[in-house]
């Protein structure tokens, strides 16, 4: 590949990731105009929007579980957008509504707000195994290149080798830095999911409201005795790969006591 073709990839690229943001703010402050947020003693009612002004109320009881996500410019900015996810029906099939702009203060009282408690220190941290991301990431990245590379290498023809290895190796790398930074913490009456790395997400539910914790492994890890972990509630599920065994079952016991021990309503 010349370098004019290369300077042409990089030009498009960049015309596309400019078009994409330009887009992107357009859509947010048409969504959000106007925004405002207020809390009854029962639920939370929010309104947003000029094009199409909405107006949502969101019983507090039907709240399952709230999610945070970030970015760099946002990190750097101080703000986070915040997820409610509701209790799922077939009469209410929109169960998921955003907040933006979310500091941490306002994360603090949404917080008290939906689960009448504050979050406290993790007292149970359980890390994800980079390694193990990095090396499923490496697995598909051969199995998809090899096929590619190998009629290149024959005829001779070297020029999209380094184009289509770069993407590879950071992709690896990618998955290396997602899966050291995503794990799950708890305390005495939560339990978090921290994902990402650049792009992070960490989504937090009442253990009480727990209707099912799932654990799995396959036959290519158990030899590493890990294992996969999915939490269900009754707005969904959420998970993650790569913990250890013994961490796992210790975190199944801990929250299947402590669904059993509450006598608290889960909606």
């Amino acid at each position: 590949m010349s370098f004019a073709s290369l300077g042409m990839l990089f030009s498009f690229l960049l015309i596309f990731l400019v078009f994409s943001i330009v887009v992107s703010l357009i859509t947010v402050f048409s969504n959000y105009y106007g925004f405002k947020a207020v809390v009854y003693q029962s639920h939370l009612e929010l309104s947003m929007g000029l094009i199409k002004r909405q107006e949502i109320r969101v019983p507090i009881e039907k709240i399952q579980s709230l999610e945070f996500r970030t970015n760099p410019l946002r990190q750097w900015l101080g703000y986070s957008t915040a997820y409610i996810y509701q209790a799922q029906s077939d009469a209410n099939k929109a169960s998921k509504v955003s907040i933006p702009a979310c500091k941490k203060e306002h994360i603090k009282i949404l917080q008290e707000t939906a689960f009448k408690d504050s979050v406290v220190d993790a007292t149970i941290d359980i890390p994800c195994n980079g390694f193990s991301y990095m090396r499923l990431a490496s697995y598909i990245m051969l199995a998809t290149l090899i096929p590619t590379l190998v009629p290149l290498a024959y005829f001779g023809d070297y020029n999209w080798v380094v184009p289509m290895l770069i993407p590879a190796v950071l992709i690896v790398f990618w998955s290396y830095m997602y899966g050291s930074n995503s794990g799950i913490v708890t305390d005495k009456d939560f339990i978090g999911f921290k994902k990402g790395w650049l792009f992070k997400s960490f989504s937090i539910s009442p253990v009480f409201k727990a209707q099912a914790v799932e654990k799995w492994d396959s036959i290519f890890i158990r030899r590493r005795e890990e294992m996969h972990v999915k939490f269900h509630t009754a707005s969904g599920s959420n998970g993650l790969r790569y913990f250890k065994k013994d961490a796992v079952n210790h975190l199944l016991n801990y929250i299947n006591n402590t669904v059993i021990k509450s006598n608290r309503n889960w909606m």
